[in-house]
């Protein structure tokens, strides 16, 4: 990966910018930049205690906070899958439980891993319709034989019931085609929208063999503009445009780019 010249792998001074940038297998990139000053350390967490312990105690901003980053997770697992299809699976009797429908939706996944190996991998989230039942939407990558699919998760919803459908773009973005990302940001509204899962519950699962992203680390003292500096990193690496260009001034002024 090209980086600035005047990028190092060690703290060469005290006011420097901390870095970090992520390509996925699709060639998108998220890059960031922490400003540090010279009486700043940073470091990793050493684990403080949580403080909510019940939903009902968590405030709008922490709740928002935490859909923000399973909407994100979402949309990073999907570009390293490079998922270029989206499956919906729903139950013929209604399911409002979320521990039962992850058990039947585990069950399922272990039957397409057993049917298909190596394959099968994917992004999974729930979404809760009107009526209260609930239904899942996959992103994965490649051809899957419907039958096989539908008699795969018929097998085991059981006494449920149930049916699969694989998503065309046109139907459910208005799109002429899916690509990772688009698929990422569908899946994602679901987390961001309402707010569908309980305290401490799962918001979305991922499983088979899914690529990590390449993952570069390294420090720039300060004198330059870091927004100039993190667009050409992506110029440099990757043909995307930057879609994305976030500024936040917290406990660390951070600079955030991405394609996607």
């Amino acid at each position: 990966m090209k980086l600035p010249e005047l990028a190092t792998q060690e703290r060469q001074s005290g006011n420097t910018y901390f870095c970090s940038v992520k390509q996925y297998p699709t060639g998108d990139m998220d890059v960031t930049s922490i400003k540090l000053t010279s009486e700043d350390t940073f470091g990793r967490g050493r684990g403080g205690v949580r403080k909510n312990v019940d939903k009902s105690t968590m405030d709008d901003a922490t709740l928002a906070s935490s859909r923000r980053r399973a909407a994100k997770n979402v949309r990073v697992r999907s570009l390293c899958l490079e998922a270029d299809n989206l499956l919906t699976l729903t139950f013929r009797e209604n399911v409002i439980d979320q521990a039962e429908s992850w058990k039947i939706f585990r069950k399922f996944s272990r039957l397409m891993a057993w049917r298909f190996g190596d394959r099968w991998a994917y992004v999974a989230v729930q979404e809760f319709q009107e009526r209260g039942a609930i239904h899942f939407h996959l992103a994965i990558r490649g051809y899957y034989y419907q039958g096989t699919v539908r008699r795969l998760w018929l097998r085991a919803t059981g006494e449920y019931g149930g049916n699969i459908d694989f998503s065309g773009p046109k139907r459910m973005a208005g799109k002429n085609s899916w690509n990772p990302r688009r698929i990422g940001s569908y899946l994602a509204k679901y987390l961001t929208k309402t707010d569908i899962a309980g305290f401490n519950k799962r918001r979305y699962s991922s499983g088979g063999k899914i690529p990590e992203p390449v993952k570069v680390k390294f420090w720039i003292s300060y004198g330059l503009s870091m927004a100039s500096v993190l667009s050409q990193i992506i110029l440099d690496n990757s043909r995307l445009q930057v879609k994305t260009l976030v500024t936040l001034k917290g406990f660390y002024q951070t600079i955030y780019l991405s394609t996607s």
